[in-house]
């Protein structure tokens, strides 16, 4: 194992060397941790239940690929470990996103909601204001009609008839009658007539 390789999992280097030392005590067992360095750890465990089965494989050989097999396993707990610490950063990233955007929509919402309100509220007072007027209209319109009706039979109309009566009476009216007067003979003022100039004007 690369002691400069985090992915071995081991923290402390005295342990990686340690192990390294019981694998290298075979050459079955650095070969055996380089060819299941992929795999699973299930398929590490099979492979490993077989050489320790096998009869031909010497007891240094099996002990080396145990090493191995615990390395193996070592890391693949450190991978898991690393992937699940991934996944849950990227659900936590995820939860964050999905309360950020809940939050937009909630604030958005909110906006709408308002904005509809002051609407329907808008709307309303038009309509109220629309019926005040109508009913104003309306009360003018009743007014009116009662005037007309009110000087209709108060001013009943006249027949041809009336009003030839009605001239008459007029040109009764505007006749002037002129009575006749004794007009006396203009002196000028200042003047004095006698008795016998007056009887001369008389006869």
């Amino acid at each position: 194992m690369n002691p400069e390789d985090p992915g071995n999992g081991f923290r402390h280097g005295k342990v990686l060397m340690f192990i390294n030392e019981q694998m290298s005590k075979h050459t079955k067992g650095p070969e055996f941790y380089v060819e299941n360095v992929s795999l699973s750890w299930e398929e590490v465990e099979e492979k490993l239940r077989l050489l320790l089965e096998d009869s031909e494989m010497t007891k240094e050989a099996q002990e080396a690929c145990a090493w191995s097999s615990l390395a193996l396993g070592v890391r693949f707990a450190w991978r898991q470990g690393h992937l699940q610490g991934r996944r849950v950063q990227w659900l936590h990233d995820f939860a964050c996103l999905h309360r950020s955007a809940a939050h937009a929509l909630a604030s958005d919402l909110k906006k709408l909601t308002d904005q509809q309100e002051m609407e329907r509220k808008e709307a309303a007072f038009q309509l109220q204001l629309a019926h005040t007027k109508l009913a104003e209209v309306q009360r003018e319109r009743d007014l009116m009609r009662l005037k007309l009706l009110h000087a209709r039979f108060v001013t009943p109309m006249r027949t041809p008839r009336d009003c030839g009566e009605c001239q008459h009476q007029m040109q009764a009216r505007t006749s002037v009658t002129v009575q006749p007067f004794n007009r006396t003979p203009w002196s000028p003022v200042g003047t004095t007539m006698d008795r016998s100039e007056q009887e001369s004007l008389l006869v």
